[in-house]
């Protein structure tokens, strides 16, 4: 009778897991098509993309690790208009240190300490980066990204890429990433001018899956 019951068992909580994904994957689709309809954007499946202030972006899951331990993340690209730095990436200590050593580069301080302690910079041309982050604009944007504590960034390509290490199912989190990425790479431009409006950005948090 052992045998039966440890099934049933095992059954029954097979079946939990499942009515629980089904309702979490639900309720997150339900989320990022409200988003993407408030904001103007297209969403499909795992999918949003559009434009939203001039920046081209898409957002997506993906899945990284072996197969036996795959985890999903949320994944973010914001394209950055104008021309970056020649071989510029920029980067946290995290999950894109290795794509952020690209060939040709070499490490570059900013001149900024509160900025230098907390990146990983690589160019071609130390002289150019450091003019290109003299503008205040730069400087709030880099600053802004350095505080993000649930994700990893890398700046290189003309696009900011953000990854978070879960799914987002809440709608009130996930247009705050949305916006205020937005609004750094949008900092991030050659036709930027003025200063980023952080206020948004450092708006007290909705849940722990916020800035």
């Amino acid at each position: 009778m052992e045998v039966p019951i440890m099934f049933a068992v095992f059954a029954g909580l097979v079946a939990i897991l499942m009515a629980a994904s089904h309702h979490f994957t639900k309720k997150r689709k339900a989320a990022w098509r409200s988003v993407a309809e408030r904001l103007g954007l297209r969403s499909q499946e795992d999918q949003i993309s559009g434009t939203l202030t001039g920046i081209p972006l898409v957002v997506s899951i993906i899945v990284r690790g072996p197969e036996k331990n795959r985890s999903q993340h949320t994944h973010f690209v914001m394209e950055i208009k104008g021309d970056l730095p020649a071989g510029l990436s920029i980067t946290a200590e995290g999950v894109f240190n290795k794509m952020a050593k690209l060939a040709g580069s070499q490490d570059v301080q900013l001149g900024l300490h509160r900025l230098d302690s907390k990146l990983l910079v690589r160019a071609h041309n130390e002289a150019e980066v450091y003019d290109w982050a003299r503008r205040i604009r730069i400087q709030e944007g880099l600053g802004l990204l350095v505080e993000i504590k649930n994700g990893s960034f890398l700046i290189a390509d003309n696009k900011l890429t953000f990854e978070c290490p879960t799914v987002i199912a809440d709608a009130a989190t996930l247009e705050t990433y949305i916006r205020d990425l937005t609004t750094i790479a949008s900092g991030l431009s050659d036709d930027a001018v003025g200063s980023i409006d952080l206020d948004h950005a450092m708006d007290d948090d909705t849940d722990d899956n916020n800035w």
